[in-house]
């Protein structure tokens, strides 16, 4: 093979070129750099003629287009004294290349001024390293670690790739300059899986065991003996608490870390499957068994069985990332032959670190093709009762298998190397700008790990494709702006998970029958997606105009160690018609991670995606520790919005203004808001399983939103708290009413200027034989429909409890009342009466009063009764006619439709109107308050002076005016007296008005009622 290159030298004034037969070249000769060496044809290096080959020492390096560049060398092949490194042709080295300034003499390594590799036609802008690793050298070791020689190593000040950079299964691709642009061009790390077309790579080994039981394994030593205790097969499949699980005998195993220890593996509820083969005539029977447990839906599992193995495939569909191609016809497949086989060993099947990592030789998994077409005269099994399998009694002396298979898009472990560190990993790409870096439109992809640096200025990454299992992020922007959107890849197109494994087989032979049996347990706890992990996330945006520091976060992120963004406004957008990210993701890993102090200057959050934290979250400035630490300085957020969801353990949120539309999810902890001002809940969550929710705020408006809390429901807002209802003072036009529950009680503890609830629905779930006080503020205004109007009434009141539940109501000032429209009490709360009638688990204390529109026990109205019992500290409003929970619309003879109380309408007991009928049987059982109703009258009388005589039906709890004027018309209208009218039923009230001048007189009525 030939080269044909170009040398500039020295004080030559023209180009010379020659053909030159590498083999044939003596010894290098030494001399000064070359101003350039180009290279138009083929060069070609190998270990052989490497030692005839003069170096390249040219400042300026060139392959030009069309051009091919290929070394074999020792080690990472490199040029010297050289300045600029320019190629557009392909270069491929083995194991690499290190393109710095390596002076040729003895003197320090330094950057050197420029690298470009540009994109051209066909496979030029390429540079390819394929390096030797493990997966060559020791076929023995399939799924072993990768840990090559490959490198491609780039330190220069001026850094352009637009082409490609190929990089085997191998060590690193490392970049460092001062300006470093990747824009549409690619780095790109195989996998030994894409090379090879199945999925050996990704499988690790996290523990493994073979063995014999013996009846002294559990004795102390040195009288113990065996690797697993004896089975009970007859045993092992129990019935608990009406679900089957599977239970194996105790065993011995090593772990990753080459540990000992032992192992159970216990399932709940699993799938049981069994076929017994007949041979030799009926002398020998084999029954194969099968559980199996698959926690992730994503997945078909089959079980199928031969007389050689069992066979255990799962069948899911994906949608590949970057290309967005549905696949439905993805497979992986388990063989266990441990029951048709004598062997019981283990073999060598990878690294961990420098310890070498097992699997039993009876298990083997195969990706990418179904087991029917492996084994196609296999029989697929179908689930059966445990009860069908044709154990026989007593206890075995069995053996055993076991491992645990590890799924990882990473060919080794964080933990696997030094420190645990990912850094450390094998198979790593990092890319470090100190000025400048751009990956518009870039391609990368590393094995295992991927550092991104850019500390001064990142100019972006759209349109970008960038993957790896594991990362290490470090971006500044100077723009005001930092969008992170095609930085990290939402997951990767590889299993991730565990698959543990238990495989016992034993012999009964009864008469001349010999019964064989090979029992496998399953426990498949993998996904169909690797979510790439961030170790370190630093993101920074500055700006040299004093304006906001925007952050925007489109893609998913998972932090797994530290976290720091700096930035005024924090922004987690959605990305319509992104099949692969709908929305941008936080999702904090580590709880060590304390929000305030990794956001230490945000003032402003706007969640439409998902925020996820393991811990307690302070949601505001100037605080550095969870919430539990109130020795510090808050400083609360400008604004709070929440379109998305929010997942940690508790939430304590200052914020001045809060909008929540989305979903708070806080684990057993508590929400609590404070320092808002003007609050916003509509359409949205807020659900603390087991803690308490505290609402604080000025104005507070809550529509069609739910608070759910395992502990007390708490609000404490001081202008206007409306759930719809406060301006019309009625729920009727709420379409979306409110949903809350508590477990402990729910508290008003001020009574805000405007305020009304008739909108929503509490209810109380008490903990049995727990005391629940809940603290209202109301106003008393006495048992009048008046209570219900801005006093912040509820809708519907359900207090709920199984076993010794008693509720207590509390004034928050002293003196204060509860009004309901509907109060409902159910299962041991309506039912709990003493021998004098009264709800034993109902109790007011002093000052306090509960009015209601209508009271249900257990669905019956006891609107009646309870209000004559419990010393009246539950009262029964019956004139409320306008509750949406507590009235009713009844159609009178005179074709009126009225809106009454409902208990009092179908009360059975009461005779509203005196007609002798009771309610319940009256067409027209309650007086209604309207002008024909009154039915007014005037006459006239000489006795003792002249006088109009004005008579009207009155109605109970009104307050009447008479009024007259010279004419129907006026304006003017004079009060001639008013009196309230108690009952307790209507009747005429007639007024005598003394007549004092000739003039025409007119008279109207108006009723108030209280």
């Amino acid at each position: 093979m030939e080269a044909i290159f170009h040398r500039h030298l020295f004080m030559r004034p023209k180009l010379i070129a020659a053909v030159v037969s590498l083999a044939l070249l003596s010894a290098t000769v030494s001399r000064a750099a070359d101003p350039i060496w180009e290279n138009w044809g083929n060069y070609f290096l190998n270990f052989t003629n490497a030692q005839y080959t003069p170096p390249i020492d040219a400042v300026t390096v060139v392959n030009h287009s069309g051009a091919t560049f290929t070394v074999g060398t020792s080690s990472t092949f490199n040029t010297f004294d050289t300045v600029n490194y320019t190629n557009q042709g392909q270069m491929t080295g083995n194991p690499g290349f290190d393109f710095e300034n390596i002076p040729s003499g003895d003197g320090v390594a330094t950057w050197s001024s420029n690298f470009i590799n540009q994109q051209g036609g066909g496979n030029n802008g390429t540079i390819s390293c394929d390096g030797i690793f493990t997966f060559f050298i020791t076929p023995q070791l399939p799924a072993g670690n990768l840990t090559g020689s490959s490198k491609c190593l780039v330190y220069a000040s001026n850094i352009v790739n637009s082409g490609t950079i190929n990089m085997s299964a191998s060590s690193l691709i490392k970049m460092h300059g001062t300006s470093v642009d990747i824009s549409r061009g690619a780095i790109l790390m195989a996998n030994p899986s894409d090379l090879f077309g199945f999925f050996t790579a990704g499988q690790l080994d996290g523990y493994w065991g073979v063995g014999t039981a013996d009846i002294r394994y559990f004795n102390a030593p040195p009288n113990n003996a065996g690797q697993a205790s004896l089975l009970n097969p007859t045993a092992m499949f129990p019935i608990v608490n009406g679900a089957t699980e599977a239970i194996p005998d105790v065993y011995n195993i090593t772990n990753r870390y080459s540990v000992p220890g032992f192992g159970q593996l216990v399932l709940f509820n699993p799938l049981v499957y069994t076929l017994t083969w007949v041979a030799n005539n009926g002398t020998n029977f084999l029954t194969q068994v099968v559980a199996l447990l698959n926690t992730n839906a994503a997945f078909t599992p089959s079980v199928y069985f031969s007389p050689n193995e069992i066979g255990v495939q799962w069948q899911w569909s994906s949608t590949n990332f970057p290309n967005g191609g549905v696949n439905s016809s993805n497979y992986l497949f388990l063989t266990d032959d441990f029951g048709e086989v004598t062997n019981l060993q283990t073999v060598i099947d990878g690294q961990a670190g420098p310890r070498l990592t097992y699997i039993p030789i009876n298990y083997n998994f195969v990706q990418g093709t179904p087991y029917t077409t492996f084994n196609p005269f296999a029989i697929q099994g179908q689930p059966v009762s445990p009860g069908q399998i044709p154990f026989i009694p007593g206890v075995v002396t069995n053996d055993y298998s076991a491992y645990q298979a590890i799924f990882s898009a990473a060919t080794e472990l964080p933990t696997d190397v030094g420190f645990g560190n990912v850094t450390n990993l094998a198979g790593r790409i990092e890319i470090t700008a100190d000025k400048f870096l751009n990956l518009t439109s870039s391609r990368i992809s590393s094995l295992n790990y991927l550092l991104l640096k850019s500390t001064n200025h990142f100019a972006g990454s759209r349109g970008a494709v960038i993957s790896s299992p594991n990362l290490d992020l470090y971006l500044r922007t100077t723009n005001a702006i930092l969008n992170v959107t095609n930085l990290v890849a939402p997951y990767l197109n590889h299993l991730a998970g565990t698959c543990d494994l238990w495989s016992a087989r034993w012999t009964n032979v009864v008469g001349s029958v010999t019964n064989s049996f090979h029992v496998l347990f399953v426990d498949s706890a993998f996904s169909p997606v690797t979510a790439p992990l961030i170790q370190t996330l630093n993101l920074t945006v500055t700006n040299f105009n004093a304006a906001t520091n925007n952050l925007v976060i489109s893609d998913v992120l998972n932090v797994t160690a530290n976290l720091l963004l700096k930035a005024d406004t924090l922004t987690i957008t959605t990305n319509p018609g992104n099949i692969f990210a709908p929305v941008g993701q936080l999702n904090i890993l580590n709880p060590n991670i304390v929000w305030s102090t990794a956001l230490p200057g945000l003032s402003a959050l706007t969640n439409w995606g998902i925020i996820t934290a393991q811990n307690a979250v302070y949601f505001g400035g100037s605080r550095s520790q969870p919430p539990y630490n109130t020795n510090i300085v808050d400083v609360p957020y400008q604004n709070f919005v929440n379109y998305g969801g929010i997942t940690n353990q508790a939430t304590l949120l200052w914020s001045t203004l809060f909008q929540n539309s989305g979903v708070f999810e806080c684990g057993q902890g508590s929400f609590n808001l404070q320092k808002a001002c003007l609050v916003t809940l509509t359409n949205g969550l807020i659900h603390a399983r087991g803690g308490d929710i505290d609402l604080t705020g000025c104005s507070m408006l809550v529509s069609n939103h739910a608070l759910l809390a395992g502990g007390a429901l708490t609000l404490a807002v001081t202008n206007s708290l409306d759930d719809g209802s406060l301006g019309p003072n009625s729920a009727d036009g709420i379409t979306n009413k409110n949903s809350w529950l508590a477990g402990n009680g729910i508290n008003l503890l001020v009574l805000p200027s405007q305020a009304s609830l008739l909108g929503t629905t509490v209810t109380n779930l008490a903990a049995d034989y727990a005391l629940v006080d809940s603290i209202w503020a109301g106003a008393d205004l006495g048992n009048t429909a008046a209570g219900f109007a801005n006093n912040a009434a509820l809708g519907r009141l359900i207090l709920d409890g199984l076993t010794n539940n008693t509720y207590e109501f509390t004034p928050a000032t002293g003196h204060n009342a509860l009004y309901v429209d509907r109060l409902e009490l159910l299962d041991f709360v309506a039912i709990n009466q003493d021998g004098a009638g009264n709800w034993a688990s109902l109790m007011c204390d002093p000052g306090m009063t509960v009015y209601y529109g209508q009271a249900l026990a257990n669905g019956m109205d006891i609107s009646e009764k309870l209000n004559q019992v419990n010393n009246h500290q539950f009262q029964w409003v019956s004139n409320f006619n306008t509750g949406f929970f507590s009235s009713t619309n009844v159609v009178y003879t005179d074709g009126s439709t009225n809106r009454l109380n409902t208990a009092l309408v179908t009360s059975c007991d009461i005779d509203s109107n005196g007609n002798g009928i009771p309610n319940c049987q009256d067409p027209n059982p309650i007086p209604v308050l309207s002008a024909r109703s009154f039915a007014l009258t005037v006459g006239v009388t000489n006795r003792p002076s002249p006088a109009a005589l004005v008579s009207w039906s009155a109605f109970p709890g009104t307050t009447n005016y008479l009024l007259s004027a010279t004419s129907a018309h006026a304006t003017n209208w004079t009060v001639v007296t008013n009196f309230y009218y108690p009952g307790p039923l209507p009747g005429r009230v007639t007024v005598a008005d003394l007549v004092r001048t000739n003039n025409p007189k007119f008279y109207r009525v108006r009723a108030v009622l209280r």
